[in-house]
């Protein structure tokens, strides 16, 4: 959406240089002006954006506890989220993507990339998903103020109460707003980029709160993106395994949810790390 604005705008811009005689086709190297002028609008004009995107976050209060997604807010992180994958030249492709729910869940899935959450995002936007999330994260420039701004929530790992709020919080939402909740069972990216680290079944809870659905995803090659962007295009695989009916876990402890959602994974991963 937003690189598509963008480029109407860059060619309206350079078509106006012409039709207001500021430039004209003169001589045989002005047929390859127009190629070069309309680069330089686009360039321009995502810079513009970017500065419309710094502009707007510092009306965003960071201390203040928001209750609710604007309608403004979310459509912007929506189209912000498919732009960064646009210039990353990113293409995902969703398995299964047909048997996600219509109503709120709890999305889960391994976690080896910055890439991941935008790749899962990006291309579920309805229910709004709210990601829990490291503090840190909540402090990027522009970035932090517009996921706060969308409810995603921070986690300090090292206190526990902070985790039974966050938890509570993620609950709240889930039933009273009808949002979706993303976590990473992991609690942190896997820099080995193969298998699964330790879980962190205290996030399952969530579930069992809400007896919402738990979704499982696993998101593999995102973290090319780094490294090939932006002069090389990444194939990245986003797996919906399966969708856990509250009447399959309900009497399951959060420990024994949490094996079985690794076991799901580390099956489908298996597909991906022994090439």
């Amino acid at each position: 959406m937003i690189n598509l604005i963008v480029v109407i705008l860059s060619l309206i811009s350079t078509s106006a240089l012409y039709v207001f005689n500021v430039l004209s086709f003169s001589s045989f190297a002005s047929y390859f002006l127009p190629i070069a002028i309309f680069s330089g609008f686009f360039i321009g004009w995502e810079i513009v954006y970017i500065a419309y995107l710094y502009i707007t976050s510092l009306f965003i209060n960071p201390h203040k506890e928001y209750k609710e997604v604007s309608k403004y807010h979310k459509f912007t992180l929506d189209s912000t989220l498919k732009w960064i994958l646009s210039w990353g030249r990113a293409k995902v492709i969703i398995s299964s993507k047909e048997k996600f729910p219509k109503e709120n869940c709890l999305i889960v899935s391994n976690h080896r990339s910055n890439f991941d959450p935008i790749c899962i995002g990006a291309n579920f936007t309805s229910p709004h998903i709210c990601f829990i999330s490291k503090l840190s994260n909540l402090k990027i420039p522009i970035a932090g103020n517009y996921i706060h701004r969308n409810l995603y929530m921070g986690i300090d790992r090292e206190n526990p109460k902070n985790a039974v709020k966050t938890i509570n919080k993620a609950v709240s939402l889930m039933l009273e707003k009808g949002y979706s909740i993303g976590v990473y069972p992991e609690g942190t990216r896997n820099k080995e980029n193969k298998g699964l680290l330790d879980f962190k079944p205290g996030c399952f809870k969530i579930a069992l709160k809400s007896h919402k659905p738990i979704v499982v995803f696993t998101c593999v090659n995102a973290l090319s993106v780094h490294k090939n962007a932006p002069f090389r295009r990444t194939i990245i695989n986003l797996d919906l395994i399966k969708v856990i009916e509250y009447e399959e876990y309900k009497d399951m402890q959060a420990s024994e949810i949490s094996n079985y959602v690794r076991a799901l994974m580390e099956e489908n991963l298996a597909k991906y790390d022994e090439k």
